[in-house]
């Protein structure tokens, strides 16, 4: 009998830990990774990141902005989570996808999805206006990327990273999206009467969004927001940011 359990133990210890080595994560080719996902940034504080995950279940996440994990970190994903994943990918059909997915609506985050199978890798980029299965894709590996335990930092950021994503925003600017129609004028008119509203330009033709400036004599960041948010005129009202390209 213990002829027949002490392989049997071995074999079981040995596999349990080939599960755990990790190649050295800086040494980690960027084409090695199976399935990827990157984030983009939008006009607001979206969370931008890339998450990759490896052969075996091994992950990366690089936080870049308005996340929580700022620089390039790893962890070994649980064989069921990793088993998980790679089956909802299998089963999507990724591969048959469109490469791209045109979208009218700009302040949204382009996402990025990745997926490598024998050895072919097709990427897909595009916005909302995407199939279904990958919104439910996205939404697993972000549920992935926001797992708070065992992350293991492997690169810092860099010095333009590490800055508070507050301390970006430009609070004399504000990105408003209206519901348009004839009253636009009027209430443009009355917000420049009452709080000194400029507008700074128009960001989209399909939709009524503007980029506005505000009188800072007459409001402060904060109550001018409030007064924004708080009118049923505007859809949404979130501050400009430096790191935003127009």
């Amino acid at each position: 009998m213990l002829r027949i359990l002490l392989p049997m133990t071995l074999l079981l210890l040995f596999s349990c830990n080939t599960q755990k080595v990790v190649t050295d994560p800086k040494a980690l080719s960027e084409d090695e990774a199976i399935i990827s996902m990157s984030k983009g940034a939008c006009f607001g504080s979206c969370p931008v990141y890339t998450i990759k995950i490896y052969d075996k279940g091994y992950c990366t996440f690089e936080g870049k902005n308005n996340v929580d994990r700022m620089g390039k970190y790893g962890k070994q994903l649980s064989k069921d989570i990793y088993k998980d994943i790679l089956a909802q990918f299998e089963e999507s059909g990724f591969h048959t996808l469109e490469d791209y997915y045109e979208s009218n609506i700009p302040d949204l985050p382009s996402v990025s999805m990745a997926y490598q199978k024998d050895g072919v890798l097709k990427e897909i980029v595009g916005k909302r206006e995407r199939p279904e299965i990958l919104h439910k894709l996205q939404f697993s590996l972000e549920r992935i990327a926001m797992i708070k335990e065992g992350w293991t930092l492997i690169e810092k950021p860099s010095s333009e990273e590490k800055q508070d994503p507050k301390q970006q925003e430009i609070k004399s600017e504000i990105i408003i999206t209206t519901i348009g129609g004839p009253q636009l004028a009027k209430w443009f008119d009355n917000m420049r009467k009452e709080h000194g509203v400029r507008i700074i330009k128009k960001l989209s033709d399909g939709l009524d969004m503007w980029l506005i400036s505000y009188n800072p004599k007459k409001n402060t960041p904060e109550s001018i927001m409030e007064v924004l948010n708080n009118d049923e005129f505007i859809k949404s009202a979130v501050f400009n940011m430096k790191t935003e390209k127009r």
